[in-house]
């Protein structure tokens, strides 16, 4: 049995680029590539690595993999929302300020 290595690889470049997106904070920039660094790390080493039988723990291993690939996808679909509203948000300034010059009076 082996891990799922694509999988664990696509994880480790999904938190590096999360880490590089600019939408994060300072602290969460610095754990996603400490993160992202040591993902590939355990990438290197269990590309390679054979397993007997699906012991338990190689089974919880494959579901947290799982896990956090979903929750990484649904992180950067929420992000991605955020940067969607702030961008409708300017948008809609934008909008305001030229109703505002066509304003005949203020009350």
């Amino acid at each position: 049995m082996r891990i799922n290595a694509d999988l664990l690889a696509s994880l480790a470049n999904q938190v590096f680029d999360l880490g590089m997106d600019g939408r994060l904070s300072s602290e969460q920039v610095h754990l996603a590539l400490a993160l992202g660094k040591r993902l590939r790390g355990a990438w290197v080493n269990l590309v390679t690595a054979e397993f007997k039988q699906a012991t338990p723990l190689f089974t919880e291993a494959s579901k947290a993999l799982d896990a956090t690939n979903e929750r990484l996808r649904e992180a950067k679909e929420s992000i991605d929302k955020i940067a969607d509203a702030l961008k409708m948000a300017a948008t809609l300034l934008e909008i305001l300020d030229r109703l505002l010059v066509t304003a005949v009076k203020f009350l």
